[in-house]
């Protein structure tokens, strides 16, 4: 991975022209201060995505040197996270490369084939037109790539308004 073992002391990492990706620092910085925000969690610490926008993160980056650290992931598009599998055993299938088997490579394929791409730069991702939590269909991607902080800020967002309701 770029210049070192852990996703922090490295460049940024594409798999599978794009349908992985482990993110720069800047990227990275930026999503976890806002899931920190969103979670409520000081010292989150975002460091990949897949193609759809799922976020890979732990609760603290300070623990991010220890191999049973557990590994989360958060799907904007549907609104839910969840807890995936220990950081050591993740970073393993990201160097051997079978992380990409949970990553709908199908799907991707056909996206990118639609869309006229070959790949997607890291940081960008595609989720549904409509997310599926506000009763969008998860295969209605939108046509576009965009940023990975646009579909995070966005559920931040929606929650915001929702709190401002009560």
């Amino acid at each position: 991975m770029g210049t070192g073992g852990t996703p922090s002391e490295r460049t940024s990492l594409s798999l599978g022209s794009g349908a992985f990706q482990v993110y720069d620092e800047s990227i990275s910085d930026r999503l976890s201060d806002l899931l920190s925000h969103y979670f409520d969690h000081p010292r989150m610490y975002c460091f990949a995505q897949d193609w759809r926008g799922i976020q890979f993160f732990i609760l603290d980056k300070l623990t991010q040197n220890k191999p049973e650290t557990m590994v989360y992931i958060y799907d904007p598009a549907r609104g839910i996270a969840e807890e995936l599998l220990p950081y050591g055993l993740l970073l393993l299938r990201i160097a051997d490369g079978t992380i990409l088997n949970g990553c709908a490579l199908d799907r991707f394929a056909f996206w990118l084939q639609q869309a006229g791409l070959s790949s997607l730069d890291v940081g960008q991702c595609i989720t549904p037109r409509v997310f599926v939590f506000l009763g969008g269909n998860e295969e209605d991607y939108d046509t576009d790539p965009r940023s990975a902080i646009r579909p995070a800020l966005r559920v931040c967002i929606l929650e915001d308004e929702k709190e401002a309701e009560r």
